[in-house]
């Protein structure tokens, strides 16, 4: 794009010059219900590596429950990082307790 008067590049972007592939999901979404027992101050929920939520562990924050396709990887980590849990999606309302 270019300025009318000055004819100089205002925006400008580089469109990649290969073969991409786009990604759709069909799958249908179940719940995922974590709750938080207290064994850590807050679990982090990812989706396909994407933070999708954050569930404490005092009064109404200790159960959260996200949407979560089938198929796709769903990983619960504790405040230090670590792995609590990471599995593939079922076909089914699942419910985990840390």
């Amino acid at each position: 794009m270019d300025n009318n008067s000055t004819k100089a590049p205002v925006d400008a972007f580089v469109y990649p010059n290969m073969a991409y592939t786009r990604r759709y999901n069909n799958n249908p979404t179940y719940n995922l219900t974590v709750t938080n027992s207290g064994s850590s101050q807050q679990l982090f929920v990812y989706d396909e590596g994407l933070l999708t939520g954050i569930v404490g562990a005092r009064g109404n924050r200790k159960t959260k429950t996200f949407r979560v396709q089938q198929g796709e990887t769903a990983t619960i980590r504790d405040i230090s990082n670590a792995v609590r849990n990471s599995f593939t999606m079922p076909p089914a309302n699942t419910s985990m307790t840390f």
